[in-house]
């Protein structure tokens, strides 16, 4: 956009033009009247010039230079938006991080929970006062919740490495420590 705005500018200025030709041309041996002492070879040296100016009367200069400066701002407050939706990209991302981080923490309390009451189950089933049942029941709700917690670490990795593309790190590089 700049450079259209120079170019723009530039229209109001007078143009001048410099140019050479320079050939090395050579006589046919045919050619009639032709003398025995005249040159094969000669020469033909040409140089010219021109000036051009064109008086902006309507207004054609003028207006092509403000459109210019319209496109520069243009491009100007469109990068500006770019820039600013990436930052809230990256702030939104940050913020799925670390409730992704809660979510962890939410889930180990979870799954030490369901451990301590798996353990329970099985001294109960031990003792005969629980069934098969209930041993099955708190081993499936134990795994369900470890399983769970897998799946948030997997979608805390994809988020972390996101950060690291918004950020411009490398994704094996990148890594933010989790904080509940």
């Amino acid at each position: 956009a700049r450079a259209d705005l120079r170019e723009a500018r530039a229209a109001g200025l007078p143009h001048i033009g410099v140019g050479a030709n320079l050939t090395s041309n050579r006589q046919s041996d045919n050619r009639p009247l032709r003398g025995a002492h005249q040159p094969d070879l000669y020469g033909a040296e040409t140089i010219g010039g021109s000036i051009d100016f064109d008086p902006d009367l309507w207004g054609r200069v003028r207006n092509s230079v403000a459109a210019g400066k319209a496109e520069a701002e243009a491009s100007r407050d469109l990068m500006a938006d770019v820039r600013l939706s990436l930052q809230t990209q990256l702030a939104l991302t940050y913020i799925r991080l670390r409730g992704q981080d809660r979510e962890l923490a939410l889930l180990r309390q979870t799954v030490a929970a369901y451990n301590q009451a798996d353990q329970l189950v099985q001294r109960r089933f031990t003792g005969g006062i629980a069934s098969g049942v209930d041993t099955a029941r708190a081993g499936s709700l134990l795994e369900e919740a470890r399983a769970q917690t897998e799946d948030v670490r997997a979608a805390r990795a994809l988020t972390e490495h996101a950060i690291a593309s918004l950020t411009g790190n490398p994704a094996s590089a990148f890594s933010l420590p989790e904080a509940a």
